[in-house]
């Protein structure tokens, strides 16, 4: 079975859709209205991002009555199989995406306790859980307001688990706001 999927992530009211075979297409929506006070009360620069790499969990299959777990950490970089699934590598990675807003500010970034993720047909589902980033809020974007986030989690494979791809139908938002 192979297993990887492409995500969804919502950003300060600017969203950022999943499609097939990892092409991502984009609609923003307002910028926040918060005023940064001092000399000219400017506007605050949207958050937007950018996936560079999708979350991928490489191939694996269940056993008939076990369960178990692929778990990609996200700050070590390491994949690690558990539970009654076999392993059979295959191409796997870290998610990536790019933070983009002020200059040297703070952000804080939410990710969700837990994403579905569906077979093409989506007739048969998986859970992904315990996501976790290589950062800690708050985060410091650059000098030029640049941040690059690669984060990871625990796919549950359940039981005589359906083979196919599986991708995101929706549920992986990321919330990224101004600290």
């Amino acid at each position: 079975m192979k297993s990887f999927f492409a995500c969804q992530k919502t950003v300060r009211r600017a969203f950022l859709w999943p499609a097939v075979f990892g092409v991502i297409a984009v609609a923003g929506l307002a910028a926040p209205s918060n005023l940064r006070a001092g000399s000219g009360e400017d506007e605050i620069k949207k958050i937007e991002l950018s996936w560079e790499k999708r979350l991928k969990f490489g191939e694996v299959a269940s056993d008939l009555t076990g369960s178990g777990t692929v778990i990609i950490d996200a700050i070590s970089n390491s994949r690690s199989v558990t539970g009654a699934i076999f392993d059979f590598g295959g191409s796997w990675s870290r998610g990536k995406f790019k933070i983009e807003g002020e200059k040297d500010a703070y952000v804080n970034i939410t990710l969700p306790s837990s994403v579905v993720v569906e077979s093409r047909t989506g007739s048969y589902t998986m859970t992904l859980t315990n996501l976790n980033m290589n950062q800690t809020n708050p985060v410091k974007l650059s000098e030029d307001g640049k941040k690059t986030v690669r984060i990871g989690g625990t796919l549950q494979v359940a039981p005589n688990q359906h083979a196919g791809k599986y991708r995101d139908v929706g549920t992986l938002i990321i919330n990224v706001d101004y600290n």
